[in-house]
């Protein structure tokens, strides 16, 4: 563990750098000889929220927010009046929220702390956005004991550092805009287009996918995951993200079947790059393109832009490539410059995640294939 001086100047830095973060978290826990960890920022009325976590399994904040996080006795008594009253939020251990024989009785603890690990909490308040309120959360195991004076000391220490790194990170994200820029690009294409968090979770749904989820015919969300119409549907599209958002950044196709009478959807899974960062959500790790066939068919050239965020250009040379022309040829085809080509090929393989043009190839056989 470093000294708090030098964890004090790796919290500013983060402000700068939102992948720091979950470092942050971890070196904060050490701090006060913690284990698990998480940034959160949750609506103190209808409990929902966002967050990062480390040191957890990933699956963990979902099932939270999913489930959890409305019958958390240590947020019972929440208010919001009450809170924006407050000069500041305060550092508090579970302790000074509820007694810890009834914390230990709740179904919160037998369900959801004690299989991750958790008995105590240490829980530094940070700042409230809106109906929001943001928080460091870091727990221990009943083997280490409950945090003293001294461990709530270091988290009253660092807790005005925390919170300004936080308004300053939140503050840097909303001047870029990233992710509402993304949602609008997104909005423009008629397929179902869904972004996906490394845990799974549906992070983002665009209008003609949540269009389909009102119908439940073929895609829904269940517990913040996408899933089919069957369990053997489920099953294998869940595969498929697993693999998107794992190391190996995979994916695949596959058609996800409806009603009787009615043509399957057509689902295609890629990964995605990390361009689209924001403080709470990293970026999508994976996305989902579902194609109703019955809703007719877009050209290839706009899948490809709707799925990778290619311009035309670049979407146009893909096409080329995958029509089987060398980039000489395409530049000539094109009637532009040999190196001119070579620029749009590395940012398509930038774009796409793919490393060689027989991996981008392979990759735009299977997208421009959605419906076919």
């Amino acid at each position: 563990m470093r000294d708090l001086a030098e964890l004090t100047g790796l919290i500013y830095d983060a402000a700068l750098d939102f992948a720091l973060w979950p470092r942050v978290l971890e070196e904060v826990a050490d701090a006060v000889g913690a284990g698990p960890a998480a940034l959160l920022s949750q609506n103190q009325i209808t409990m929902r929220g966002q967050g990062l976590t480390t040191r957890l399994d990933p699956r963990a904040l979902g099932e939270f927010y999913g489930y959890y996080a409305r019958r958390n006795p240590l947020t019972r008594g929440n208010d919001l009046r009450t809170i924006r009253a407050m000069p500041r939020l305060k550092t508090l251990t579970d302790r000074d929220v509820v007694d810890k024989r009834e914390l230990m009785a709740s179904e919160y603890y037998n369900s959801f702390m004690k299989p991750n690990g958790m008995h105590s909490a240490l829980m530094i308040g940070l700042a409230l956005h809106g109906e929001s309120a943001s928080t460091v959360n870091v727990m221990r195991s009943a083997a280490a004991g409950d945090f003293d004076d001294d461990e709530v000391r270091i988290g009253e220490t660092l807790q005005p550092h925390l919170t300004r790194a936080l308004k300053l990170a939140m503050r840097l994200g909303e001047a870029g805009q990233t992710g509402e820029a993304l949602a609008e690009f997104l909005d423009r294409s008629a397929h179902g287009v869904f972004l996906i968090a490394d845990s799974g979770r549906v992070c983002h749904a665009n209008s003609a996918a949540e269009a389909m989820l009102r119908k439940r015919d073929g895609v829904s969300v269940a517990n913040e995951e996408l899933a089919g119409a069957t369990p053997d549907a489920t099953r294998k599209l869940r595969a498929l993200i697993a693999a998107a958002v794992s190391p190996s950044r995979s994916g695949g196709s596959l058609s996800l079947p409806r009603a009787p009478g009615r043509h399957p959807l057509s689902a295609v899974i890629a990964p995605v790059n990390r361009e689209h960062a924001t403080l709470f959500n990293l970026g999508p790790a994976a996305i989902v393109c579902v194609s109703d066939p019955e809703a007719g068919h877009a050209p290839p050239e706009r899948r490809l832009r709707d799925l990778f965020g290619l311009t035309r250009t670049e979407a146009a040379v893909a096409l080329e490539l995958l029509a089987g022309h060398d980039p000489r040829a395409i530049a000539g085809r094109m009637d532009t410059s040999y190196n001119t080509v070579r620029v749009h090929l590395a940012r398509i393989l930038a774009k796409t995640r793919t490393n060689r043009q027989t991996e981008l190839v392979r990759l735009m056989m299977r997208v421009v294939g959605i419906g076919g």
